[in-house]
């Protein structure tokens, strides 16, 4: 399922398409108040991701990550200024592990490696 990493015990989330682009309605959104913060609130989110030592990786990641960044820049001393937005998005896939060098052999960790890039 779609879990927001900054509410893991929030209800699944679900994916709104339309001609607009894509939406997660409930997704919790931070405004940011400069770049300390941000690593503070990435940080936060990052602790709630599922990872699993295995004999190639000791932090493979059990899932796909997301993470959509919007910028706003608003001049401070020019009000006439030019406002500027932007829109960045990081996605970190779920690694792709040679299935028999992994070491796993069955059980739930199995499982998630034979369904991560299904």
């Amino acid at each position: 399922g779609l879990q927001d990493l900054f509410n893991p015990e929030g209800p699944e989330l679900k994916i709104n398409r339309d001609k607009n682009g894509v939406a997660f309605p409930g997704i919790k959104e931070h405004v940011v108040r400069d770049g300390d913060h941000f690593r503070e609130l990435y940080e936060d989110g990052h602790q709630h991701r599922v990872i699993t030592a295995t004999k190639m990786n000791p932090e493979s990641s059990r899932g796909h990550a997301a993470l959509f960044i919007q910028i706003k820049s608003v001049p401070r001393d020019d009000p006439g200024g030019e406002n500027r937005a932007g829109k960045l998005f990081l996605i970190d896939l779920a690694g792709y592990e040679r299935f028999s060098k992994t070491g796993v052999q069955e059980g739930k960790m199995a499982q998630e490696a034979k369904t991560i890039n299904a």
